[in-house]
């Protein structure tokens, strides 16, 4: 899966764990809304992240802006 979103298999890993955690109060039965908050808003980011790597990967646009990047000044 690592390969489809075109990460590090330890970054999602470490993403799939920290999920976890801010799933852990839910779990246990402590209803601590913070934590369901931060949960929510790392997988909003993780998603934006995602789409974001998606069209520079999959555009044209998007292939010639990493190509560019990645070229030395």
């Amino acid at each position: 899966m690592a390969e489809e979103l075109g990460v590090h298999h330890e970054a999602l890993r470490g993403w799939i764990r920290q999920a976890e955690a801010d799933a852990e109060p839910a779990r246990m039965g402590h209803a601590n809304r913070d934590a369901a908050d931060l949960a929510a808003k790392h997988r909003s980011s993780v998603s934006k992240m995602t789409t974001r790597h998606r069209i520079k990967t999959e555009t044209p646009d998007g292939l010639r802006t990493c190509f560019e990047a990645a070229q030395p000044r």
